[in-house]
């Protein structure tokens, strides 16, 4: 087994270190004795027939497809390729998920650390990037543990330990001793598992002081049990288990303790706070209430700021490579300004607005500060911080109107109707498109000062490869055209007096039809009950961490009617969601689940079973290098497959990456890297934007290939 893919195994030479690995290792009482369970690495085991199951997208489908004009796109959800869609589910037999373990996001792992030890915490964004399915990076099947993230944790643990100790020993209050150790470890304990300890737990950990503390004191013996928590399971999973239904076999009931965390983290990023501990202790939770409760605190909205960012894909603001000689105004300062100024429109129209997507979509205010005043050429505001201003140019209705969406669907060098007519199918429309055929030459021509923005996009139509995907982007997206490729105001080109902004919509249902500009444009989405279907199904996405198009695709038609019978109201929406028969149930067998069988095909430490794709010698070289590579099967189908590849620069230098990989096929698609053949022994390097990495920085490509 190669040391690239087998877990990692620090050595252990000391007594403290041997107990700290047993306690992680140790039968976790929660987890015994339930049936059918969703597992971290995407596999479901059936409690009845052990059976490890593929929860990969259907045939024919990947993630991170490109569509357009020379760049791919993070997200691109794909497209069938000859396959029969998958047969109806029986939404009358099955109306609640299945019972799973949901691992902590990097954002969820920093909040919850703030809620355990009252410190900050940066050190999830470090964490190696999370896969991006269908728009959103916490879907649960792809959240997989991998050598490179147990040891970020671990390192994470000791230093946030170290830093916490103090703080937590002094605040303890109650003197020092095994007897305070043990008050201390309740306390914190329950912040951070979200739930009161087991007396053995209790146990475990005091045992764990007892030996921190010896040469540490007290403060020691305190590092050493946080150390333990935030690697146990129960602080880096989300429990949803539950408990088994007396009265209908096969049904689980979620816990008050497992709703309490449901809801906090769905409303507020985070874990559940000590009010809804109290009332999860007394044995039920008011969802709904708390729905209402929690949107009214200007400070709880920290998942409705993470959903909005991930639903256009504007959570890329910080990183979206542009030219800085054709940009030099967009600063880092600038860009988290543009971010801002969407949390702050959020923010407004959930509290002083009428709550609804119309307004998100339509609103005629904005909200600017001292770098973005500049930007928009708009009075500067009074005071530091983001200011409620008017909008003098309609054009920049809504949140499609702001910086921060238009900066993100755009080329480095410019604007693109592409890319922002591409934003509007699959984000709002929920339509998501195929990537380019394989082979295609997607750059534009080249740059004619006599010629207008339009004119260059006209060569997608008159080729018979481009029309199809095309006609449905750049008729959207050329609404957008009178902003350039970092939400400024543009003039018209090519000896043009002024801008043409029309465009169309077809085969977009009941939005179908034409506008003029982006005011018409956004009138006409908000408009659209297929829009507020997709919002719907984008807030089930990312609510329930999974695909809207498996079991659960059976709640959303009646989550769809609720939000559209509500006018469009988000919190009517939420609390659609929390009100579901899924938010506190859960379907499963009974019995417990047996072992994986020792030559499980499933273990992903085996490399044998990624099919040659990456080999013993390779992740040799790479690891004594010091570069990590991890490699993702995303969809495989009986005539090819596609893949994702994650390389990790895990040295203390800069580092230029090139991967060589076996490709037993041949290359029909590649994104976000070039190769210098396609198939057999290939050599990936990066492209321009992602060929130099950081210490500790990642890069992520991938392939389709035909077998």
């Amino acid at each position: 087994m190669s040391r690239l893919l087998k877990p990692i195994q620090d050595p252990i030479s000391n007594p403290l270190t041997v107990l700290l690995t047993l306690y992680l290792l140790s039968p976790q009482p929660a987890c015994v004795g339930h049936g059918a369970l969703t597992l971290p690495h995407g596999g479901a085991v059936d409690g009845a027939g052990g059976a490890f199951g593929s929860n990969n997208p259907e045939p024919g489908r990947r993630q991170g497809a490109g569509g357009g004009d020379g760049l791919a796109g993070r997200d691109g959800s794909g497209a069938s390729i000859g396959d029969a869609p998958p047969a109806p589910l029986r939404c009358d037999a099955l109306q609640a998920g299945r019972r799973r373990l949901r691992r902590l996001t990097a954002i969820e792992f920093d909040s919850s650390v703030r809620a355990a030890l009252g410190i900050p915490s940066a050190w999830g964004q470090r964490f190696a990037a999370d896969p991006v399915v269908e728009g959103f990076d916490n879907d649960n099947d792809a959240l997989v543990v991998t050598p490179l993230l147990v040891d970020q944790i671990r390192q994470a643990a000791e230093a946030l330990s170290a830093e916490a100790a103090p703080v937590v020993a002094n605040a303890a209050g109650c003197g020092q001793g095994e007897a305070c150790a043990g008050q201390l470890i309740r306390q914190v304990g329950r912040r951070a598992f979200r739930r009161p300890l087991q007396e053995a737990e209790v146990e475990a950990l005091v045992g764990l002081f007892d030996a921190g503390s010896t040469d540490g004191g007290f403060v020691g013996g305190v590092q050493t049990v946080l150390e333990a928590m935030l690697q146990s399971p129960h602080f880096l999973y989300r429990l949803e288990l539950g408990e088994p239904d007396s009265e209908q076999p096969g049904m689980f009931s979620l816990t008050s303790y497992e709703v309490a965390t449901e809801l906090s983290f769905l409303v507020t990023g985070g874990p559940p706070d000590d009010a809804l501990l109290d009332a999860a202790a007394g044995g039920d939770v008011e969802v709904a209430a708390h729905i209402a409760d929690a949107l009214a605190e200007p400070g709880a909205r920290a998942a409705v700021h993470a959903f909005v960012a991930r639903w256009l894909d504007i959570d890329r603001i910080d990183t979206i490579p542009k030219d800085g000689a054709t940009y030099p105004e967009l600063t880092p300062e600038v860009r988290r300004s543009m971010r801002r100024q969407t949390e702050a429109l959020t923010a407004h129209v959930l509290d002083e607005g009428d709550g609804t997507l119309t307004e998100l979509l339509t609103a005629d205010y904005t909200f600017v500060d001292d770098a973005l005043a500049e930007l928009y050429d708009l009075p500067r505001p009074v005071g530091d911080g983001m200011a409620l201003a008017d909008v003098d140019d309609p054009a920049r209705m809504g949140i499609l109107g702001q910086a921060s969406f238009l900066t993100t669907h755009a080329r480095p060098d410019g604007p693109s109707p592409v890319h922002r007519g591409k934003a509007v199918r699959e984000r709002l429309l929920c339509q998501p498109l195929p990537p380019p055929p394989p082979g295609l030459n997607v750059e534009l021509p080249p740059f004619d000062p006599t010629q207008g923005h339009r004119e260059r996009y006209e060569a997608h139509f008159s080729d018979p490869n481009c029309q199809g995907c095309h006609q449905l982007m750049d008729p959207v997206g050329h609404g957008f055209d009178g902003f350039d490729g970092i939400g400024r105001a543009t003039a018209a080109q090519g000896g043009a007096d002024t801008l043409d902004l029309t465009g169309r919509f077809i085969a977009a249902g009941d939005a179908d039809g034409e506008f003029d500009g982006p005011v018409e444009l956004a009138r006409r989405l908000a408009a659209s009950d297929d829009v507020h279907d997709c919002f719907s199904r984008q807030w089930l996405r990312f609510a329930y961490a999974t695909s809207a198009d498996d079991e659960l695709s059976c709640l959303l038609p009646d989550v769809q009617r609720r939000f559209r019978e509500s006018g469009g109201r988000i919190e009517s929406l939420l609390q659609a969601l929390v009100e579901s028969t899924h938010f506190k149930r859960r379907v499963g067998d009974q019995a417990p689940p047996p072992p994986p069988p020792a030559d499980d095909p499933a273990d992903p430490t085996d490399p044998d079973d990624l099919e040659g794709i990456i080999s013993a010698e390779l992740a040799e070289e790479l690891t004594d290098d010091g570069v990590n590579v991890a490699v993702r099967m995303d969809s495989e189908w009986a005539d090819g497959w596609c893949q994702t590849v994650t390389v990790t620069n895990g040295t203390n230098r800069d580092h230029t990456w090139a991967v060589d990989l076996d490709v037993p096929g041949t290359i029909n698609n590649l994104w976000n890297a070039v190769g210098d053949g396609n198939t057999g022994d290939v050599e990936f390097r990066g492209v321009e934007w992602n060929q130099a990495l950081e210490p500790g920085g990642s890069a992520e490509f991938g392939f389709c290939a035909g077998r």
